[in-house]
C-alpha cells in the first residue's frame, strides 16, 4: 500500500523530519498496552520504498530512513542524491523561549484529493508539562503532527509529537483503543497519550544527532562493495 506523509526539511542537504507513526505502528501498540488492553492486538508496519516530493519541484526523490526516536515519535528521511541547490531549511533552537499565551502557528497540507493545499494552523500556547518530557501544551488540532511550529516573527519553536505517559497512578490510565485515534478528532490527550509540542532545543538536539547518523548512512552507501 502506498502511504502519503508530511515532512520539513531541517537540513539544507535533505534530511526531512515527520511524525514517525505515519512509518511505525510502535506508538500505537505502547499505548494501547498501556491501557491494559489489546494483549493479543498485533500491528507491524515496515515501509520499504521512501519517495519524497518537494514544493515547486515535480521529481520525486529517493529517501532511507536515517533515524526515529520510538519515545518522542518523530522520524527523519535523508535524500538519497544531493540536492542540486541547498534546499530552504527549517532551523530549530533560534527563536526565544515560548511562554504561555504567545500566538504561533504552523502549515499543514490537505489530501491528494484536495491538491495537497498547504494551509494555516494558527494556535496559542496554553501551557506546559513537566513530565514525563518537557513539553508546550498548544491548543492547536493534530494536523500539524511531526510538523515544525513558528512564533510570529517566524522562527521555529518546536515541533508538534505525540507523548506516552508510563504512569501506573490511576489517574493517568484510562481511555480504550480508540484514544490514539480521539486524537484526531482535537483531542489534545486522552489516556495515557497525548498531543504536545517538544520544545525547539530538543529539536536541535534531535537534529544534530539525526544528520550526523545521516551522513554516516549516506558515505556507507557510497562505499564501493568488497
Amino acid at each position: 500500500s502506498v502511504l502519503d506523509a508530511l515532512g520539513a526539511v531541517v537540513d539544507p542537504g535533505g534530511l526531512i523530519l515527520l511524525w514517525n507513526s505515519q512509518l511505525s505502528a510502535n506508538r500505537l501498540m505502547d499505548a494501547v498496552h498501556q491501557m491494559g488492553e489489546g494483549e493479543d492486538f498485533k500491528l507491524k508496519m515496515t515501509p520499504t520504498d521512501f519517495r519524497v516530493t518537494i514544493a515547486g519541484d515535480p521529481t520525486e526523490h529517493r529517501a532511507f530512513l536515517a533515524a526515529s526516536d520510538s519515545e518522542l515519535d518523530l522520524a527523519f528521511l535523508q535524500l538519497e542524491d544531493k540536492p542540486a541547490h541547498p534546499l530552504v531549511s527549517i532551523e530549530f533552537g533560534k527563536s526565544k523561549p515560548a511562554a504561555i499565551g504567545d500566538t504561533v502557528m504552523g502549515v499543514s497540507r490537505l489530501s491528494p484529493a484536495f491538491d495537497r493545499a498547504a494551509f494555516f494552523e494558527t494556535g496559542h500556547i496554553a501551557g506546559r508539562i513537566a513530565k514525563p518530557t518537557a513539553a508546550l501544551i498548544l491548543d492547536a488540532s493534530p494536523a500539524l503532527l511531526g510538523l515544525p511550529v513558528f512564533d510570529v516573527e517566524g522562527r521555529a519553536v518546536g515541533a508538534v509529537a505525540t507523548v506516552l505517559s508510563r504512569a501506573s497512578e490511576p489517574a493517568a490510565q484510562g481511555g480504550d483503543m480508540m484514544s490514539y485515534f480521539a486524537l484526531g478528532r482535537g483531542r489534545m490527550e486522552n489516556g495515557p497519550l497525548g498531543v504536545f509540542l517538544l520544545p525547539g532545543e530538543r529539536l536541535q538536539e534531535l537534529v544534530g544527532a539525526a544528520r550526523q547518523r545521516a551522513r554516516e548512512l549516506l558515505s556507507e552507501r557510497a562505499a564501493p562493495a568488497p
